[in-house]
């Protein structure tokens, strides 16, 4: 049965040609914007990738602080963070960072501007990095505080051309650099791991003496596994309360945000608590079914359109026995064969659009993928978009009686 149901549909599409060229347009154009949009939102909620290290962290991101006479946001200080993020106990990994500084290199007369990043050592274990050349520079290096770098490709093509380089001196603005090692630019987890340069935090003598709590720190906080996070949160908010004291002669109030990836993003809807960040997964979702009811509809009162066209072979068939619900399953079939075909074709234009947006420089931060997981979002969307849009029309087609629709054909 599903066999001649599908022989019928592509006979009907290839029949009626503009109309088919007209639908899977818009079904294409449309499935290849939300295709996009899912990508984009699955690579920035979970850097790294599902299942990776950094994807499971959670993330000391910044510091509110309220007094008499003012009111601070901003990143945390490595002090802080040092003594009172380092020392949870829950955690498998904590790593403090810094927020991108902007350096410069001169080749050959040219000034090229890098970002660098302060970072521990804990860092490397948590972003996965996989080294083209050397390897990461280690805990005695920090302690240390060894002039030593990891840099990416791109520096390494730019700065020094082809060739190994560890071992080689890069001379910055911030000073001069050993290098240990090598990543790809192109394989940046994120931008919690993304710069052009990485040094030992402790090279940074401003950063690790500031003794306010506020400065230009983050901290990567990584649980042992996914159930250890709720565990993790009410061991932080001990440790907050020990701020707050420190603290409580100088500000009236004083958080400090801890969350995932999405309760970052959300945290200023309800200052990224539950409420919030429901909130902006409901407001998404609605854009999403919003974006996908308006061109659904369009192929409704499309396909209703239809019925006068195709009304003298729904008489026939209805004469000769055909029930409703197989004309209704008929018409379901070619909604949905349509709407995989403009599904197929939206795969090719978003890994078109997917390939320039990487490449033009416009977010050089993320690298969007449609991986498998948003290969089976996008396959769910097209059968629930086929299905949705063909149900209201086969309906109504179905419940033409014989002789109306024969009628509606000569008259």
């Amino acid at each position: 049965m599903l066999k001649n149901y599908l022989k019928i549909a592509f006979k009907v599409l290839l029949r009626q040609k503009f109309f088919t060229f007209v639908s899977l347009f818009g079904i294409s154009v449309t499935l290849t914007i939300l295709f996009v949009v899912v990508a984009m939102t699955d690579t920035m909620l979970s850097p790294g990738g599902r299942g990776s290290k950094l994807a499971r962290s959670l993330y000391v991101d910044s510091i509110w602080l309220v007094g008499e006479h003012r009111a601070i946001q901003s990143l945390c200080s490595y002090q802080l963070l040092d003594r009172h993020v380092r020392t949870l106990k829950t955690p498998e990994t904590i790593s403090i960072l810094s927020d991108n500084r902007s350096t410069a290199v001169y080749v050959g007369g040219r000034k090229l501007l890098l970002d660098l990043k302060y970072t521990d050592a804990e860092f490397w274990d948590i972003v996965e990095f996989n080294f083209i050349e050397g390897r990461p520079y280690d805990a005695a290096e920090v302690d240390n505080a060894d002039a030593v770098a990891v840099i990416s490709d791109r520096v390494r093509d730019e700065v020094f051309g082809a060739g190994p380089v560890v071992g080689q001196y890069i001379e910055t603005t911030s000073g001069s650099f050993r290098v240990v090692g090598v990543v790809p630019k192109d394989e940046m987890p994120g931008e919690i791991a993304y710069a052009d340069i990485w040094a030992p935090i402790t090279q940074s003598r401003m950063t690790i003496s500031r003794t306010e709590p506020y400065g230009s720190q983050k901290a990567i906080v990584l649980p042992a596994k996914e159930d250890d996070k709720a565990a993790i949160r009410r061991e932080f908010e001990r440790h907050l309360d020990a701020v707050r004291a420190d603290l409580a002669g100088e500000y009236d109030s004083v958080a400090v945000v801890l969350g995932s990836p999405l309760e970052l993003v959300t945290r200023e809807f309800g200052d990224g608590d539950s409420v919030g960040t429901t909130l902006v997964i409901l407001m998404f979702v609605g854009l999403m079914v919003l974006f996908m009811l308006l061109p659904a509809m369009n192929l409704v009162n499309m396909n209703i359109s239809r019925i006068f066209e195709r009304s003298s072979e729904i008489g026939v068939r209805k004469a000769f026995g055909a029930s409703v619900s197989t004309l209704v399953w008929q018409f379901i079939v070619e909604n949905v064969v349509l709407t995989l075909v403009g599904g197929a074709l939206a795969v090719v234009m978003s890994l078109i659009a997917l390939d320039i947006l990487n490449d033009s420089g416009v977010m050089p931060l993320a690298h969007f993928t449609l991986n498998l997981r948003v290969l089976v979002y996008s396959l769910v969307l097209c059968v629930f978009f086929g299905v949705f849009s063909g149900v209201l029309p086969a309906y109504r087609m179905s419940r033409l009686h014989p002789v109306e629709a024969l009628r509606g054909v000569t008259t």
